[in-house]
């Protein structure tokens, strides 16, 4: 294993930053600590690279105990949100400054810059200064200098936050891409969901000072242990409720402003209270033919729930729909958009039904 953090513990005065946190991260593998601002992320990254020591627990970076040494002398590189560039030194200058510290040969640095400089798509812009490049190519000059000196390990704390959102998306396909030819160790700090579902082996879902759940993308999205993790990764539609079983044996859902009726795999539920959870994208809708449906009509369905839409918002590629149910309890549904197809408007009386009713997920109530 490259990196294991043995029950982690910091104290900020009566702040506890991090409680007990055990993280395990393989030699070449790709882990993601997401939560919301102050769940301790940042500061489990800075205990890893050493700018911060814990008050209780061991770090190990290939096997060895590292709590005693400073960052220096860690075989790690820190990207910063910043990315901490020297504003008075040339991009060939920046990359090479860590390797001019520790006094390599001249022919040897050269080699190394560029090498890094080739690998981050960088080599035209060596004798720039920072304040004449783009945000872009900043963070690849930061990354190219954390390369440079062949670390163990690649620590990144938010480090593609001050971009916008298109160069975001672009620059996290091409730090993933750069990262996989390295085949470098990488933890990666982000509250961004989408971040990690994209670019991650494995997520640790932290709040509060601990891991709340850690796992591959699909597994912390598919399958939540907790409703706090069930609301931070994804859209949701999260309801509280009892499963009740009627005369006639079917099942239903009972929540506030929401009945549901529910497929025959929660017959073993019957009478328990549970957290139901509707994925956006597992919901689709149907425009209502009449509130009385005949044979023909999709809510003849009894899985079918009337509802009129509230609104409306367009993302381009897809639509998402706001839908309060007859019941009162308010939906979020996204569906795909389609130049063929005119969207549903504000107003429209609709049939909301699972795509799947193997679709519902129930999550533990803790958190």
């Amino acid at each position: 294993m490259a990196i294991e953090l043995k029950h982690i513990t910091k104290h900020f005065e009566d702040v506890v930053a991090l409680n007990d946190v055990s993280l395990v991260v393989e030699n070449g593998e790709f882990v993601t600590l997401l939560g919301p601002s102050g769940c301790g992320k940042t500061t489990l990254l800075r205990i890893v690279a050493g700018f911060i020591h814990p008050d209780e627990g061991e770090v190990y970076i290939d096997g060895n105990l590292v709590n005693l040494l400073p960052p220096d002398h860690r075989p790690t590189g820190m990207v910063f949100q910043s990315y901490a560039l020297f504003p008075h030194m040339t991009v060939e200058k920046n990359i090479s400054f860590g390797l001019r510290i520790r006094r390599l040969p001249k022919a040897e640095i050269k080699e190394k810059v560029s090498k890094v400089a080739q690998l981050a798509g960088i080599e035209q812009l060596l004798d720039r200064y920072p304040s004449q490049l783009s945000g872009g190519q900043q963070q690849r000059v930061a990354l190219a200098r954390t390369l440079a000196v062949e670390p163990s390990a690649l620590l990144l704390d938010e480090p593609l936050a001050a971009l916008d959102r298109k160069l975001r998306i672009e620059m996290r396909t091409e730090l993933r891409k750069l990262i996989n030819k390295v085949g470098i160790t990488t933890i990666f700090v982000t509250h961004d969901q989408e971040e990690a579902l994209t670019m991650s082996d494995r997520i640790a879902v932290m709040d509060h000072g601990i891991i709340i759940q850690h796992g591959t993308p699909m597994e912390i999205y598919d399958n939540p242990e907790s409703t706090f993790v069930a609301s931070f990764v994804g859209n949701s539609n999260l309801f509280p409720g009892q499963v009740r079983q009627q005369p006639d044996g079917s099942l239903l859902f009972e929540s506030d402003g929401l009945l549901l009726t529910l497929p025959a795999e929660f017959s073993e539920r019957a009478g328990q209270r549970i957290n139901l959870l509707l994925r956006p994208e597992h919901l689709q809708l149907t425009p209502m033919l009449s509130d009385q449906p005949d044979t023909e009509d999709i809510g003849k369905d009894n899985l079918s729930i009337p509802g009129t839409i509230s609104f409306v918002t367009h993302l381009g590629v897809s639509i998402e729909y706001e839908v309060r149910l007859d019941s009162g309890a308010l939906l979020r549904l996204e569906m795909r958009r389609s130049r063929n197809r005119t969207p549903y408007s504000t107003g429209t009386r609709v049939w909301v039904k699972p795509l799947d009713p193997s679709s519902y997920l129930t999550i533990p109530d803790m958190g």
